[in-house]
């Protein structure tokens, strides 16, 4: 395997090799038609150039001749897609002549140049054949130098489909005097060669490791411009006598050990003088660089000073140490997990990719932070600033980069300028997850509350936790038991979640996740199955379950849904099955998703492309759907059958788009990670977030993705976009290692969300707007209809998609539709200052009127205005304290004053009431009389609570069995709190500002 280090011997190697021949090395150029064509230029660059380090470019399907001199070797696969004029087969054969290395595979000669070869006789050959069973080939020449390392005698791979007829020139591979199916022509200086054996067409590790190394030794003997020389070259153009260079630019792709750049260095314009931030409040802001060296420094150390701000007077203040943080890409530690048994491939975990962001810290040297640094190897660096709890304002800072001996080798002044703009918490977009899920995992959950991501999962549970309710008679016990506790009963018994998902739910709160997934169609069919005494086809259409059996499946979520409703949420959304092709919806998807329904949850699946082509295929499954998490291909027919009324979105309904993949994703040009959020504004509402994955598969840690499927270009990866933190899977103090694809989804969310407060606030500001200020309303209306386009003002773009399928289970799919684009991480950056510009002109004209508070679908503050009352009994201080904590935090939080209520008496408050209170306080005591609420001991248990709503009595309430339970329950309750309106408000005196323009 080539890396930085073993690649200067080969530049030495290589550049002695270019003199003997008098060539200037070049890179290589790949090119081939059709679909296997493309593939083939992937296997290349994967296995080939990119394994000797040497220098490529992906020319596409065609090359024109004229450009062949641009390359030290052409490499033409597969197929070509016309012939080539009189004049462009004699710049081929000229190219050759002047010593190029002109590589043809299968059958792109004959799609390049007639049969038979009388126009081109320097090919060598009579004609191209094909045979269908294959020509039986044989080594001709052992000893030739494209075959050092091959063992090729006797092995399946030898016969190839293709051959030349005939052929005159160096007989590799054939069957001497008749064909050759690998063989090359001397012409002047350079050579033409043939080869039948499709580097795609090598499906296993053996004619993997065989046949491209013959394709290996084939570009080596060319002489082609290594990416060491590159580097060489274009750091000693951009920055002589630079000992470490800092750039900045997003890499082009990736292999197993290493960053794919094109070009392998700097270009002077990249060249980084200072890293510059704009940011929002409240959100983590990423960039990232390249450090590269012309020659090995060994170990280089980085200082950071701390993010510091200027006050009056000159003066600085010192931000707390995690504003800043500094991280290198590179291998996360190894653990000992092992793939399962069945259907996985043993997995090398020495091979793991080096592609997740380790904290400096850790890479001490002598107490420093430090990091590896080989000659030429462009080493990714990455500078995170957070600034939750940062007053806007401009902030500065400083990294320092030294050898170990303490010789200084480069510095980068760091600017940050906070924008008086509040980041939304929650956010208006959000950001979600597939695959797997994080459990109850600390380490996972801080994760996700680092990056304001909204999505838990509450999976099967443990019958043992579960019980029945006011009794320790557990759910296993119950339907295990020969005598049957459940059978015939109703109504059915209440059921006690509290031991299963309290904790669980709490962690989740904690860090601010409060939507839930659900993946369980189980338990409730165990429960069904001890009452009814009998089982049920579960792929029957729902009306045909049998009416017991149907009653007692959709009981038990039932159950969980008023329990997961007494802790504060919604709803939960019951993932059923992943990318469901049209037949598959209707027959296993729909029966489950109308149970669902019918208990109150809100069902869904991971929708691909089947189902979106007609308003009458979304309309037989919408209705029984909640969460349309989905591709976006059929997601402009679905806006426009929702905008001319053919199809509705049930309440509660959650809209948005996933990006489907594996593990791999940790390696994905940043740029394209981060236009994920991007996508959702470019798309529009109803779509509001991004659910990008596998987030963690934690039974799939490793995974050989090469070993696991032949066409995967992966190597060791795992089925996450995190990593543990530490070898000791135990320590859950260690935080997760993150990702660039991780980072850069949040960082594209967050740009999605402050694009999302102009189309928030612009028709508030007109309907209040006049003269000037309202006429650049409208300028700024019109502009933001043609983001996006041409002619818009984003750096970012759009590009067409064209899908065409034709399922064997269902309708043909044909979809057209427009990819939010970009073209780099530079281009997305610039978007979000434009974005952040047009919220500083919004800021001083932004009223208190324009706050909104909600609760779920409660309205607690409109347009500026309270409207709801705060209740709790006069005598009881833990109430009190609790309705004054509510109040505090939304006064805090937008600026707005809940009024609080002392009374028993739940009738005098007029309007809406949001009631706290211990079970033993009389309002709260009277209330659950009234509707016969278990509040004690036994249920929900000491240190719990039970958040009810009454829309009749326009009665929400927060009800504990105790203080402990009362202060969890406002604690949790508060998580759900929705605050709009109130970003462009807080810290600046905006109205004033407004009234002196």
């Amino acid at each position: 395997m080539w890396s930085w280090r073993s690649g200067a011997a080969w530049l030495v190697w290589m550049c002695g090799l270019c003199a003997a021949w008098g060539a200037e090395p070049r890179p290589v150029a790949l090119v081939g038609s059709v679909a296997l064509g493309k593939a083939d230029r992937r296997f290349f660059e994967y296995y080939v150039t990119a394994e000797l380090g040497v220098v490529s470019e992906d020319r596409g399907e065609f090359l024109e001749p004229a450009e062949f001199p641009k390359y030290s070797m052409v490499v033409w696969l597969r197929e070509c897609p016309r012939k080539f004029t009189p004049d462009e087969t004699a710049a081929a054969k000229a190219y050759v002549e002047s010593g190029g290395h002109l590589l043809m595979t299968n059958g792109a000669i004959i799609g390049a140049l007639d049969r038979p070869f009388k126009a081109a006789p320097w090919i060598g050959a009579a004609t191209w054949g094909y045979a269908q069973k294959g020509w039986q080939a044989e080594v001709l020449r052992t000893g030739d130098p494209c075959l050092a390392g091959v063992a090729a005698a006797g092995t399946p791979w030898l016969s190839g489909y293709h051959a030349l007829m005939k052929f005159e020139g160096v007989n590799v591979l054939g069957k001497s005097g008749e064909f050759s199916t690998l063989g090359y022509q001397p012409l002047g200086a350079g050579r033409f060669i043939f080869s039948t054996y499709g580097p795609y067409d090598c499906r296993d590790e053996t004619t993997k490791a065989q046949v491209l190394r013959i394709y290996r030794n084939l570009v080596a003997q060319a002489g082609p411009l290594t990416e060491s020389a590159q580097a060489a070259t274009l750091l000693g153009a951009a920055a002589p006598g630079r000992q470490l260079v800092l750039w900045q630019r997003d890499w082009d792709g990736s292999v197993e050990s290493r960053l794919i750049w094109r070009p392998c260095g700097p270009r002077p314009e990249e060249l980084l003088a200072t890293l510059d931030f704009a940011s929002a409040r409240e959100e983590i802001d990423t960039a990232f660089f390249c450090a590269q060296a012309a020659q090995d420094v060994g170990e280089v150390r980085v200082k950071c000073a701390p993010l510091t701000a200027a006050v009056a007077r000159g003066d600085t203040q010192t931000c707390l140490p995690g504003a800043l943080r500094v991280l290198v890409m590179g291998q996360a530690p190894e653990v000992p997990i092992a793939p399962p048994p069945q259907g996985y491939a043993h997995v090398d975990r020495s091979r793991r990719g080096p592609f997740y962001l380790i904290p400096a810290e850790p890479l001490t040297s002598a107490g420093r932070p430090a990091f590896r640094l080989a000659r030429y190897e462009p080493r990714t660096v990455w500078v995170q600033v957070n600034t939750r709890g940062l007053a806007p304002g401009a902030y500065t800072s400083r990294l320092e980069f030294s050898t170990a001996a303490g010789e200084r080798l480069a510095e980068l002044p760091i600017r940050v300028e906070v924008a008086p703009i509040l980041m939304p918490d929650p956010r208006i977009v959000q950001l979600r997850t597939w695959g797997g899920g994080i459990g109850a995992d600390p380490r996972l959950a801080r994760e996700m509350g680092r990056q304001r991501c909204d999505a838990g999962v509450i999976s099967y549970p443990d019958a043992q936790k579960i019980r029945l309710r006011s009794t320790e008679t557990t759910l296993q016990d119950a339907l295990r038991a020969k005598a049957s506790l459940l059978r015939g009963r109703t109504p059915p018994p209440r059921l006690d979640f509290t031991r299963q998902w309290d904790d669980w739910l709490d962690l989740y709160l904690d860090h601010g996740i409060t939507f839930l997934t659900l993946k369980d169609t189980r338990t409730g069919q165990w429960w069904a199955d001890a009452l009814t005494g009998r089982t049920c086809d579960m792929t029957e259409p729902y009306e045909r379950w049998p009416e017991d059996w149907r009653a007692a499946y959709v009981d038990y979520y039932a159950q969980l849904q008023e329990y997961l409703s007494e802790r504060g949420f919604l709803t939960a959304y019951p993932m059923w099955t992943d990318e469901p092709s049209y037949t598959a919806i209707q027959k296993n998807y729909l029966p489950r998703a109308k149970a669902y329904c019918a208990a109150g949850l809100g069902p869904g699946s991971t929708w691909t492309t089947p189902g979106w082509m007609t308003p009458q295929q979304v309309n037989s499954f919408a209705p029984w759907t909640r969460d349309f998490g989905m591709y976006q291909y059929g997601y402009p027919n679905l806006r426009r059958f929702l905008r001319e009324g053919f199809v509705q979105l049930p309440a509660q309904s959650q809209v948005g788009f996933t990006r489907g993949g594996t593990g791999l994703a940790v390696r994905f040009p940043h740029h394209q990670s981060r236009i994920l959020g991007w996508s959702v504004v470019q798309q529009g509402p109803p779509a509001h977030f991004i659910r990008t994955g596998p987030i963690w598969k934690g039974w799939l840690y490793y995974v050989d993705f090469t070993a696991q499927s032949w066409f995967r270009t992966g190597g060791v990866q795992g089925e996450r976009l995190l990593a543990y933190g530490s070898s000791d899977l135990d320590d859950a103090s260690i935080d997760m290692l993150t990702s660039s694809d991780w980072e850069g989804a949040r960082d594209g969310v967050d740009d999605a969300n402050l694009a999302r407060m102009i189309e928030w606030y612009l028709p508030r500001l007109k309907t209040r707007a006049e003269g000037t200020w309202r006429r650049r309303l409208e300028q700024i209306e019109a502009e933001r209809a043609l983001w996006f386009t041409e002619q818009g003002p984003l750096a970012i773009g759009q590009r067409e998609v064209h899908y065409h399928h034709e399922p064997k289970d269902g309708p043909v799919l044909d979809y057209r539709y427009l990819a939010a684009t970009a073209d780099s991480t530079r281009a997305i950056e610039a978007a979000k200052r434009h974005v952040l510009g047009i919220l500083r002109e919004m800021a001083p004209h932004v009223s208190p009127a324009d706050v909104q508070v909600e609760w779920h679908d409660w309205a607690l503050v409109r347009d500026g205005q309270p409207q709801i009352t705060l209740v709790h009994a006069p005598g009881s201080p833990a109430a009190r304290q609790a309705a004054q904590q509510l109040a505090e935090h939304i006064r805090c939080c937008c600026g707005v004053t809940l009024p609080v209520q002392p009374t028993d008496d739940l009738s005098s408050v007029a309007g809406p009431k949001l009631l706290v209170g211990l079970a033993t306080d009389k309002p709260v005591k009277t209330l659950a009389d009234q509707i016969d609420l278990q509040l004690d001991k036994r249920y929900p248990g000491l240190g719990g609570y039970r958040i009810k709503r009454f829309a009749d009595q326009q009665v929400l309430a927060i009800a504990a069995v105790d203080e402990a339970g009362l202060n969890r329950g406002t604690r949790n309750g508060i998580r759900f709190l929705r605050p709009l309106g109130h970003w462009l408000l807080s810290p600046l005196p905006h109205r004033d500002a407004a009234a002196q323009q």
